[in-house]
């Protein structure tokens, strides 16, 4: 048999296959291709019917592999809207439902989150998919002569591989023309100038009036969401002259509640009018066109802008938090940084004497109470009332007050264990002190650099000579002298220091009850290994201020946006940041209009401002035994 017959790609070979077999390709033709069908050639016997049997299964099997499934290129396409009713971009509007159409099926993810009407209605569209269509229908009254846009963000994508359509807009208008002029821009957080998180709403508010109190009382005429790179576009609206917001909005309501919302505005109105606009290419995304990412752009007629949003720092001081984690342990923690001390009162038992020491947070604005009183740390149930300092509506000082209840409940252990330890007899062992160390067995640190120990609980005792600190010579163990230093402010820390050999390897050893909290608990034995890297491992950056807006609070930060170090300048000069490790950097600044030493946030209502903060637009990449000199112009 010849083997190309019975393999080739299509069935097109089948009649080359009958010649070879010697059966008449007229009476194959007969059959009308029935292979189920039973046929005897016209050379009759066993052997023609087997050799016609095994033709038929081999050349079904040949058509079998003609285009055998590879699955084909990804569809990487979204959806493509097919038809609209009413028409997208229709005018003299008065419908109640809208269809929209696309080319495949569909789906709705995270409409609630995306959905967006602007100018907002009193009442959101119920927005259902019926195969490949979106319905959408209002039940609220519309705005006459008014330009109305339905933005369902990214939400619409295609059933089978989720490719979703970006920024769809569904638009109408209620008059007899489309309006057609955008604001665009950026905001960003006035505090770090970082875009919005992914479950942050920022909005976007555009007021066809003046007025201060606009957004505390009134929703907006036009809205626009602000994405996850800081950018916004609000389209269609009509020329006028607006006030405009931008809204950190916490609780959906789109009114500022300077409590929990943040803000940003702008000193002055903005004339929106075909004379004050410019064609702009806004670019609010990309999409992947052949596996090359693309910018997504949409041709405007906009007026553009950059804002910044932020927290007011209110007088007004909230308990937010409170727990009792442990039988001795209390935890409190507040809106705003403290005025002054807590005063807390027991109110449902009575103390003998001091029972409580009161450990604050660096920024003040949480409260650690270790009780002291081993009565009160056998009761499971504390009531406290709380008072501290905090402000009226017209920020004038007052007292504020809460009564709280606190509850322990300790963690079951399971049953193994308590099984295990009713049979032994005894009760669990009570842990010892334990004690958390700022460098890891192994690591390397600096020879600038000091050691940092944090207990878990108030250190009430410290015994030096319980410390042990030893250089590694080959095989020999040198004893060094070390310093040990109480923190002044934080109850749990100490730090050890000595003169560092660089690119040499210690030993620390803290020998046991070299440490006891306020409870009597001492640690047990503690031994880490580490090393002093080396002279040339770290690098220097010198940096050249200039500008016009000092003093100026310096802030260098890593990659993980973590504050490494901090310089003050009052004038222009050059900053030294030495014994910096090999890595990526990122530098800003804020200008200290106050004097105070600290980032300033604004006021709404005051018309205040927040102080500006600057950013250097690109990122250091330092290396080791590096000088790196850098210049900058800072505001520009």
């Amino acid at each position: 048999m010849h083997k190309e017959a019975l393999s080739g790609s299509s069935c097109r070979n089948w009649s080359h296959a009958l010649k070879m077999m010697q059966v008449p390709y007229s009476k194959y033709l007969t059959g009308k291709m029935r292979m189920s069908a039973i046929w005897y050639p016209e050379s009759t016997g066993w052997k023609g019917t087997v050799s016609l049997l095994i033709v038929s299964f081999l050349l079904c099997m040949g058509c079998a592999k003609v285009g055998s499934p590879t699955g084909g290129p990804k569809d990487t396409a979204p959806p493509v809207m097919v038809v609209s009713k009413p028409e997208n971009r229709s005018v003299n509007f008065n419908a109640n439902r809208i269809e929209i159409t696309f080319n495949e099926f569909i789906q709705l993810r995270n409409l609630q989150d995306q959905f967006l009407v602007s100018p907002p209605i009193e009442k959101n569209p119920s927005v259902t998919v019926r195969n490949k269509t979106v319905i959408i229908d209002m039940d609220s009254k519309l705005l006459p002569a008014t330009t109305y846009t339905f933005n369902f963000g990214n939400s619409i994508a295609d059933i089978n591989e989720g490719n979703a359509i970006l920024n769809f807009d569904y638009v109408f208008s209620t008059g007899t023309y489309v309006d057609s002029l955008s604001v665009t821009g950026k905001a960003v957080s006035a505090v770090n100038r970082k875009p919005p998180a992914k479950d942050e709403d920022v909005f976007i508010m555009l007021y066809d009036k003046p007025g201060d109190s606009l957004p505390l009382l009134e929703r907006p005429r036009y809205i626009g969401k602000v994405n996850d790179n800081g950018l916004f576009s609000v389209n269609n609206i009509h020329p006028d002259t607006f006030t405009i917001i931008v809204l950190k909005d916490t609780d959906g309501d789109l009114r500022y509640d300077p409590v929990t919302d943040a803000i940003g505005f702008l000193d002055t109105l903005v004339v929106v009018s075909p004379l004050t606009v410019r064609s702009v290419n806004f670019f609010t995304d990309t999409v992947k066109v052949n596996d090359t990412l693309q910018p997504l752009g949409t041709m405007l007629h906009s007026v553009n802008l950059n804002m910044e949003y932020f927290n007011e720092e209110t007088g007004k001081v909230f308990l937010n938090q409170r727990d009792r984690p442990l039988r001795e342990k209390l935890f409190f923690s507040f809106t705003r940084p403290l005025y002054d001390s807590i005063r807390i009162s027991p109110l449902n038992f009575t103390p003998s004497g001091s029972w409580l020491m009161e450990e604050y947070s660096e920024d003040l604005d949480s409260l650690n109470g270790w009780i002291t009183d081993t009565s009160v740390i056998k009761r499971d149930t504390l009531i406290l009332g709380l008072a501290y300092t905090t402000t009226d509506s017209l920020e004038q000082f007052k007292t504020g007050a809460d009564t709280v209840t606190l509850i322990y409940r300790p963690l079951r252990s399971s049953a193994a264990t308590r099984r295990r330890t009713e049979q032994s007899g005894q009760s669990s062992p009570e842990a010892g002190l334990n004690l958390l160390v700022s460098i890891k067995n192994g690591g390397m640190m600096s020879s600038n650099a000091s050691i940092y120990v944090t207990a878990d609980k108030p250190i009430s005792q410290i015994e030096p000579e319980r410390f042990r600190l030893f250089l590694i010579q080959d095989t020999l163990r040198v004893e060094q002298a070390i310093e040990v230093q109480r923190d002044s402010y934080n109850l749990r820390q100490f730090s050890l220091s000595a003169a560092w050999d660089e690119d040499s390897k210690y030993a620390l050893l803290l020998l046991p009850a070299s440490v006891m909290d306020i409870y009597g608990t001492v640690n047990d034995s503690l031994e880490i290994s580490f090393g002093i890297r080396p002279e040339n491992y770290h690098g220097r950056l010198l940096l050249t201020l200039q500008g016009e807006s000092f003093p100026l609070f310096i802030r260098l930060l890593d990659e993980k946006n973590q504050i490494i170090r901090s310089h003050y300048s009052t004038e222009s000069g050059q900053i030294l940041f030495d014994y910096l490790e090999p890595g990526k950097y990122m530098i800003n600044a804020f200008y200290d209009r106050n004097g105070n030493r600290k980032w300033d946030t604004g006021h709404y209502l005051k018309r205040q401002q927040p102080e500006p903060v600057y950013s250097l637009e690109r990122t250091l990449e330092l290396r080791s035994n590096w000088d790196y000199e850098l210049t900058w112009q800072v505001g520009r």
